[in-house]
């Protein structure tokens, strides 16, 4: 219970219980308060708190800093009846929001604002009143920072918003002194904000103080042009001009009422808006003058679009007259354009249009364009004698009447650019249009100069942000991770979020774990998301764009889904579709028209998660089983095809099953496999899977073997036990000895990685016995070599190069010049392990001049490590470094120094070690020294990948300690002029250090050979 505590954020941090203060300590210690109350009963992950308090970058020991004044506040406040939970994920303040001055602050805000929109002044002005009473100052004085400063930057907002209530409710209830007092304040503290001086001036001028409201404009035109270079907006010029001109429709000059009663302006028309029409958030606007005031009500609740609402703005202030908003449906486009109209009604008095055109209407047909003309005509009070009977007539009179008026068209829904083209005038000056459409409507921009404003799903936070202001936060309070859970099962999308909340809201008794459970079931989510009564759900929005589709694109669209991921390439859809590119080009435009689909980068198309839980259902519903299969072999047909393709271009040995080539090929160069493999690998290994259970076992085994070398250099080692195991039982179960052999070598690789030597090596003799009754002699060569690199790994290197040897002269005989060039690459290794330089230095060459001929990039920057390796072993350290240098360069263009645990990111690492130790010992101190800080901060970013990538059950002992000590020696080289002996010693210390946790990185430095001969102690190189 916290019966009598009060705490104050508006303000400095402080807290009192019944009257008495609390002393809270130190600027830190109130930080922290801060942290906790902003959240009040939610869970505030400990590191939130580092972020909060030291802006980011936090000092070493910081958790324990943390914990310490949560200790030192519990002493505090506990004894007051205000409790800290603690807990696996954060710390807990369990405490009553009301008891937090800036969460009532926010909450008499949100009323007054629903006050606003139901039209109730005086709740509005008290409420609001209310409000501004609690402000003491600048929120969370003397706390400092980020986090800090965003909460208070929400604040002022806030409080700009309930400044702008409670004037323009006050001035209606006649309460222009008070007015006059407020506004007088506020145009000192911002004077930017136009609002403000319009409010100030329409009180001075209904108290009778005409000239003061006169001055009043001349000021702010003043700072307007001195601070921003522009003159006061349309309706502060406008408002300016009337008090000149004494206007009467702006209400009595001396106010007649006590204050009390509902005080209409005298002089408004009849009807005429009296200034408290809500736009959205609360901004209160300026009686209408004249003309349709058609707009529909602004949402009760509007979150984020920030961004969005500035860039559309913007474009209008630029000279915009047409914006189209645009987006999937359920994505929140009227809203939007609602507040958008909202914001902008002072700057239309002439009247504000609004129509339906219910273009993508499940349950209504779409609006003519001709009934249009007639609803907007008969909107503008023309003359029905005026009115002539041609349709086209018809249109240019619309066209005639909307020119030259400072109207605001809005347009709602519309099915596609000719739908509205003929409602907007062509030639301007003419009305403001805003277009709602899921199409982006590209006929507008070409032929009205229309922006398209395109709206997203909400990310995360706002996605938390709007469930918490529908549900409120008790009901949130405790379930932050199923909130969490059900943002990402609905993809933020807007609609689907309501409707969640609409369900929780209904059945009160539901929680929200139980709700994300079944939304975690997909085949489920759907129908879930169905609305409740008459109201839209996610399926019946969706419907009506997949209504929408010619026959083709439907067709295309209900295939989607046998697509595994969440995009999918424009060759991979003609080969679904097995049909001519071009010709799905079509259908892909169609479907992006429709927002069924989104082109996020040339040729690459994605799809929203409920999108493609809806496609699903269309598969399930119109399609036969045989057709499904039928398309899924397409599907597997063309990722094989592809894999084998990009698989052939990362590596020159081909020692894979033969595939027949398809007719086009999409993949030409090292980087677009390499991105190829990047992009698809996911939906690879979900085939893989789904071609086992679908008995295509060929396809299964021949799949694993492509995506093998991409899984192995890049880290993904679990996925290759996981596709090797199911490739060696799809092969067993088709019978096929090179499928179970391939298999097997998988298998062998995914134990080399997790260092069981045993287990690897009696997989490849498994494979060898295969392989012999196949009698394909290239894949027994390659099995050959790769078991020479586990006997390396084992350090049994004379079984090392008695298999290189073997691998060699297989070969040899078999003409495969870049097989040989590779075994001799081993055999150099091998050489090198046994401390055998020269020779090493004699087959490394001859391994190198043969890799280029065939263009291997991967064993030909191998080779140049193990030839500067002889070199530097030799005492040759000016030759090692040219080849230190071409290694570490090609290692990094083959694109893996950003993968955890990726094999070419560790080569690079040493290479760089070792070429900052032959740098300093050629006596090149300096370069050296920026060598040696590129291997350090590589080694940190492989070290932190590695620890973000790790449940942290599993993140090694040490770890930690270990990356702050490579920062700090990091910083320390890049102070100093050159390397010396013994911060190099420090680098191949902690070097040694990494490679001794465990599974975290392959061996960087040699500690088992010896200095060579005049040269003093000195780390040497291993692999």
């Amino acid at each position: 219970m916290t019966t009598g505590l009060r705490f104050s954020l508006l303000g400095p941090v402080r807290a009192w219980h019944d009257g008495a203060e609390i002393p809270l300590g130190s600027p830190q210690q109130r930080s922290t308060l801060s942290v906790l109350l902003l959240h009040a009963g939610g869970t505030v992950p400990a590191g939130q708190f580092a972020s909060a308090l030291w802006d980011g970058a936090p000092p070493r020991g910081a958790r324990g800093t943390v914990r310490t004044y949560i200790h030192r506040l519990r002493r505090a406040l506990e004894p007051q009846g205000a409790h800290i939970e603690s807990g696996t994920h954060g710390y807990a303040l369990m405490v009553e929001p009301t008891a937090i001055d800036a969460h009532r602050f926010r909450h008499l805000v949100g009323s007054a604002r629903t006050a606003h929109g139901a039209g109730d002044h005086r709740g509005t002005a008290r409420l609001s009143r209310q409000a501004l009473d609690l402000w003491r100052g600048e929120p969370l004085r003397e706390i400092h920072g980020e986090a800090a400063e965003r909460e208070r930057v929400g604040l002022r907002q806030t409080r700009t918003s309930a400044l702008d209530l409670y004037g323009s409710a006050a001035l209606t209830l006649g309460r222009d002194d008070e007015v006059i007092q407020l506004m007088s304040v506020a145009v000192v503290e911002d004077p930017l904000h136009e609002r403000f001086h319009e409010l100030l001036m329409l009180a001075l001028y209904r108290a009778g103080r005409q000239a003061e409201a006169i001055s009043a404009y001349g000021r702010v035109r003043t700072v307007l042009r001195h601070e921003l270079g522009v003159d006061p907006a349309a309706s502060l010029t406008t408002l300016y001009e009337r008090i000149l001109r004494g206007d009467p429709a702006l209400g009595p000059r001396h106010g007649d009422g006590d204050g009390d009663g509902d005080h209409a302006l005298a002089g408004a028309p009849p009807g005429a808006d009296s200034g408290t029409g809500g736009a959205a958030g609360g901004e209160p606007v300026p009686p209408r003058l004249c003309g349709p005031a058609q707009l529909p009500l602004p949402a009760p609740l509007f979150i984020g679009r920030g961004q969005d609402l500035a860039a559309a703005l913007r474009d209008i202030g630029r000279g915009t007259r047409v914006i189209v908003v645009s987006g999937m449906a359920g994505v929140g486009k009227t809203e939007f354009a609602t507040l958008l109209a909202h914001r902008l009604r002072r700057e239309h008095p002439d009247g504000q249009l609004y129509l339906n055109l219910h273009g993508f209407d499940a349950d209504r047909p779409m609006m003519p364009t001709a009934h249009a003309v007639d609803r907007l005509i008969e909107a503008l009070d023309v003359p029905r004698q005026r009115i002539p009977r041609d349709a086209e007539a018809r249109t240019s009179l619309l066209r005639r009447q909307l020119a030259g008026r400072r109207l605001l068209l809005f347009l709602d829904n519309a099915r596609d650019a000719a739908h509205v083209l003929p409602l907007i005038p062509e030639s301007a000056p003419g009305p403001l249009v805003l277009v709602t459409s899921r199409s982006p409507l590209a006929g507008l921009i070409t032929a009205r100069g229309a922006r398209v404003s395109e709206l997203r799903p909400f990310a995360r936070q706002e996605a938390l942000e709007l469930m918490r202001g529908k549900l409120g936060p008790e009901r949130m309070r405790g379930q932050e991770r199923a909130a969490q859970d059900i943002v990402d099962c609905c993809g933020g999308l807007p609609l689907a979020l309501a409707v969640v909340c609409a369900k929780a809201i209904a059945n009160p008794s539901f929680s929200l774990a139980a709700i994300a459970g079944e939304l975690r079931d997909a085949r489920a989510r759907i129908s879930f998301l169905t609305g409740q009564d008459s109201s839209p759900g996610v399926r019946s929005v969706l419907s009506s764009s997949y209504r929408a589709l010619s026959r083709a694109a439907a067709g295309l669209f209900r295939l989607l889904p046998l697509h595994p991921g969440r995009s999918a390439t424009a060759p991979f859809i003609a080969d679904l579709l097995a049909q001519p590119l071009g010709r799905v080009q079509e259908l892909l435009d169609e479907l992006t028209a429709m927002r069924l689909l989104e082109e996020r980068s040339p040729g690459q198309y994605g799809w929203h998660d409920l999108v493609r839980a809806y496609a699903v259902e269309v598969l399930a519903e119109t399609t036969t089983p045989e057709e499904r299969d039928a398309g899924l072999r397409r599907v597997l047909s063309h990722y094989l095809h592809t894999a084998h393709e990009a698989a052939r271009i990362l590596s020159r040995h081909h020692d894979m099953p033969p595939i027949r080539p398809l007719g086009r090929c999409s993949l030409s160069t090292y980087a677009e496999a390499r991105s190829w493999f990047e992009t698809e690998h996911g939906a690879i290994l979900h085939l893989i899977d789904t071609a086992y259970r679908a008995g295509h076992d060929r396809t299964v085994w021949q799949l694993a073997w492509m995506v093998r070398h991409y899984l192995d250099v890049n880290g993904h080692w679990d996925e290759l036990r996981a596709t090797s195991t199911l490739a060696l039982r799809a092969a067993g179960r088709e019978g096929s000895r090179l499928g179970m052999a391939m298999g097997h070598r998988g298998l062998s690789r995914a134990e080399y990685n997790a260092g069981q030597w045993g287990e690897a090596e009696r997989h490849l003799h498994r494979a060898l016995e295969l392989i012999e009754g196949e009698g394909d002699r290239l894949v027994a060569a390659y099995t050959h070599r790769q078991l020479a690199g586990v006997h390396a790994s084992a350090g049994v290197y004379e079984k090392m190069l008695a298999e290189a040897r073997t691998s060699l002269k297989i070969f040899g005989e078999l003409g495969w010049t870049v097989g040989e060039g590779a075994a001799l690459s081993v055999i150099a290794k091998a050489q090198g392990r046994m401390r055998r330089y020269g020779e090493a230095l004699v087959s490394a060459e001859r391994a190198l001049s043969m890799l280029e001929e065939a263009g291997e990039l991967s064993d030909m920057a191998r080779t140049m490590d193990l030839i500067a390796y002889a070199h530097h072993h030799l005492g040759r350290h000016r030759e090692a470094i040219g080849y230190w240098r071409r290694a570490a360069e090609l290692h990094a263009s083959l694109g893996a120094v950003d993968k955890r645990n990726s094999h070419a990111m560790t080569a690079l690492i040493h290479s760089l070690l070792y070429l900052a130790a032959d740098e300093r010992w050629a006596g090149e101190a300096g370069p050296a020294r920026g060598t040696a800080v590129r291997a350090g901060q590589r080694l940190v970013d492989y070290l932190e990948l590695h620890r973000a990538g790790c449940p942290p059950a599993d993140v090694p002992a040490g770890l930690g300690v270990l990356i702050d000590e490579l920062r700090g020696l990091v910083g320390e080289l890049s102070r100093v002029p050159e390397l010396t002996e013994t911060l190099l010693r420090r680098l191949f210390a902690l070097s040694a250090r990494a490679q001794g946790l465990g599974g975290v990185i392959e061996r960087l430095v040699d500690t088992e050979t010896s200095p060579p001969h005049g040269l003093r102690a000195h780390p040497w190189v291993c692999d």
